[in-house]
């Protein structure tokens, strides 16, 4: 059993992490020249990934609600980084996919991540499998935890 300074201080962390994750999430940045927040970006690359993909499809995979999927899109689609066409399969949905502008930002976004998180990849790949299967329980059990709550 973990003693109890221990467990305060992995706490304490937990919360500064969670706090800087929360102000990192609501900065914009310019990626190939377009101005995007975290949400905008990291949906259009879940599209980009996907090659086609539907509001619904994003909502559901990116843990958001259809309505904030549908803003973001629209968003999106102003920007000139989506397109929309009609699903041959069912004429009333809309399938998503990227522009080529969308592209290029998704590969500047990769780019990015590349550059600036070198250091904490390289960390990540030093750590043992036994270290990563206990931090991997971590946050299972933090995921459980939170989930009460919602």
């Amino acid at each position: 059993m973990a003693n109890f300074e221990l467990q305060q201080k992995t706490q304490n962390s937990l919360a500064s992490f969670l706090a800087k994750y929360e102000r990192v999430g609501k900065e914009p940045y310019v990626f190939a020249g377009v101005r995007l927040y975290p949400a905008e970006v990291h949906a259009l690359e879940f599209i980009w990934q996907k090659k086609v993909s539907f509001v619904s499809e994003l909502a559901k995979e990116t843990n958001i609600t259809r309505g904030a999927a549908s803003q973001v899109t629209i968003k999106l689609f102003k920007k000139g980084l989506l397109r929309q066409t009609t699903d041959p399969k069912n004429k009333s949905r809309k399938l998503l996919k990227t522009t080529p502008k969308g592209e290029q930002v998704c590969l500047a976004h990769a780019a990015h991540h590349q550059e600036r998180d070198a250091d904490f990849y390289h960390f990540v790949d030093s750590v043992s499998d036994r270290e990563l299967e206990s931090v991997k329980l971590f946050m299972q059990k933090l995921n459980e935890w939170i989930e009460g709550y919602m």
